[in-house]
């Protein structure tokens, strides 16, 4: 795990001052992790750069609260009490991570966000004064209802990712992504990736020469994929908490119906022509026309209330569903692949393959493989 010499013998470098806002309803790991993730990488840092840390450390991170809070009551109800140089909300951070909170659904997403308003101030402070400002999962509906994201590239916890569009239409929501870097931000998805963060942030302090080695041995030892860079893999439908409307719970019972029905039909189809490049199931060919006359509704508002509520088309959605069912197949079935893609409406493999993989970042051989105990 010794850098090359050339690396070493760099210059010293400027220690990395992290500040991770401890407040309360944030997810207690949320805090934790960053203090755990960077002392691991400052030990890996004094065993592989020491010349570059030159006996400093390099990544210090530490909690600290606003208003001089005495302690803080984390998501569950632990309660963390706070040191008295935690307590001081004047530091000055080069970077500062805010948590993920907790969301529920037995409360209006406005009241919940409702009791960040000191935050949002704080956290509009430290932009203009040039701070990085880093958030994960639910973390990132602060810094956009803050006003921040406005403009911004970002990417959020997948199953948040419809309300977070219908709240926040300014920002660019690209959910699919494990982490997005935009303008000095910083954001990253599901509750697990923001190891993947960190590791980022270490990554662009120490530079590509000695980052880049660094953050895999660090990814190694805490078991991190950091090759990984899509949370699409991990998302549900079913999971997804999509605006309260019974238009899709309509929509998805209709679609899933036909979804089943439609699997014996394409597996003696496939079974009959393997040359087909196409899909000829019935599912396939299912218009928006008989979708809108099961909603009672026209095809214009039908694509219309799709837009509202599930940011793409039919088409776009069906595909969604399908794709779902594969992954569920691949993962949890003894049934060849040529088989799921059978049962998920398709009939030509190598087609099938190339949407996967470009879906979900991953192949069905490779995602068969993920699942499979060794």
């Amino acid at each position: 795990m010794q850098m090359p010499s050339s690396a070493a013998a760099r210059i010293p470098l400027k220690p990395l001052s992290i500040g991770v806002l401890a407040m309360d309803g944030a997810v207690g790991s949320a805090l934790t992790n960053p203090i755990d993730v960077f002392r691991i990488c400052n030990l890996l840092i004094s065993r592989t750069l020491p010349s570059a840390a030159a006996g400093q450390t390099l990544l210090n991170c530490a909690l600290f609260a606003l208003n001089a809070q005495n302690s803080v009551t984390l998501a569950g109800g632990l309660e963390l009490h706070m040191g008295e140089s935690d307590r001081a909300n004047a530091k000055q951070f080069d970077v500062i991570i805010v948590p993920s909170i907790e969301l529920t659904t037995q409360h209006s997403m406005d009241e919940q966000l409702a009791r960040f308003e000191p935050v949002y101030a704080f956290l509009q402070m430290q932009r203009a004064a040039g701070v990085r400002l880093c958030a994960s999962c639910t973390g990132t509906f602060l810094l956009a209802q803050a006003g921040i994201l406005n403009g911004q590239r970002a990417t959020t916890s997948w199953w948040l990712a419809p309300r977070f569009a219908e709240r926040y239409p300014q920002v660019q929501l690209q959910a699919a992504q494990m982490v997005v870097e935009s303008d000095g931000l910083m954001t990253s998805g599901a509750v697990a990736a923001m190891y993947n963060m960190l590791l980022r942030i270490v990554e662009l302090h120490l530079g590509p020469e000695l980052g880049q080695e660094l953050v895999r041995n660090a990814a190694r030892m805490l078991l991190v994929d950091v090759a990984q860079q899509s949370q699409a893999l991990f998302a549900s439908q079913a999971l997804t908490l999509f605006p309260t409307s019974t238009f899709g719970a309509r929509v998805d019972k209709f679609l899933l119906a036909h979804l089943k029905q439609d699997a014996p039909k394409s597996e003696q189809l496939a079974a009959r022509s393997h040359t087909n490049t196409g899909s000829t199931s019935a599912l396939a060919e299912m218009s928006v026309q008989e979708l809108a006359e099961h909603m009672n509704m026209s095809p214009r508002t039908l694509l219309r209330r799709f837009r509202e509520h599930y940011r793409c088309t039919p088409q776009q959605h069906l595909q969604s569903l399908k794709l779902e069912r594969a992954r569920s197949l691949l993962e949890s079935s003894g049934l060849s692949i040529a088989q799921v893609v059978a049962q998920c409406g398709y009939q030509d493999v190598a087609s099938f393959a190339k949407l996967y993989k470009r879906q979900t970042g991953m192949t069905p051989n490779a995602a068969r493989k993920r699942s499979l105990p060794s």
